[in-house]
């Protein structure tokens, strides 16, 4: 997924231009990130339980 756009170098606005292309992309691998490491401390979570169960 792209999400960045053409920066208009001449815009008044560039600098947020760079820190949307720049915050965008951080954004989705921060929630992928923590959506991965919640999935794997469940899955040690359950992998203990069941140790414990024999």
């Amino acid at each position: 997924m792209n999400t960045a756009k053409t920066i208009d170098w001449n815009s008044p606005d560039v600098l947020e231009q760079i820190i949307q292309n720049i915050r965008n992309p951080l954004e989705n691998i921060i929630t992928v990130s923590k959506s991965t490491a919640l999935h794997h401390k469940e899955k040690r979570m359950k992998s203990y339980f069941q140790a414990a169960r024999k």
